[in-house]
């Protein structure tokens, strides 16, 4: 049978099992806070599931799959105008609204991802 294990080196093993089973209780947590925290954005919501469909898109339509420094200042300055703010805001409510979304929204913002490609190719 197994050699017989010193006291110290028992303890050793309770301890380290019971770090981890702390940790995987504040993994849970973590990420039920995080969910929740998603769920409270005013316009957007709980994006996680297309956050997470998205790494394959930019392979799939050939670009990069960091992103470029472009996006990164439209972004920056769409924050700071607040009139360019307002009508996305006002444009994303007008695709929340839209039947097609409303039924799948999944389905309706891979037609859009596929119509933009489209488009920019030609």
């Amino acid at each position: 049978g197994p050699l017989p294990q010193k006291k110290k080196d028992k303890r050793k093993l309770r301890h380290e099992r019971w770090l981890q089973k702390l940790e995987g209780c504040r993994a849970v947590r973590d990420s039920a806070r995080a969910a929740e925290r998603r769920k409270k954005t005013v316009v957007v919501g709980d994006m996680q599931p297309l956050a997470a469909a998205l790494p394959t898109l930019p392979m799939a339509t050939g670009g990069e799959p960091d992103g470029s420094k472009q996006d990164a200042t439209a972004v920056v300055k769409a924050k700071s105008n607040p009139r360019t703010l307002l009508s996305e805001v006002d444009h994303f409510q007008k695709v929340l609204e839209h039947p097609a979304f409303q039924a799948d929204p999944l389905a309706a913002i891979a037609q859009h991802v596929r119509n933009a490609v489209a488009a920019r190719k030609t």
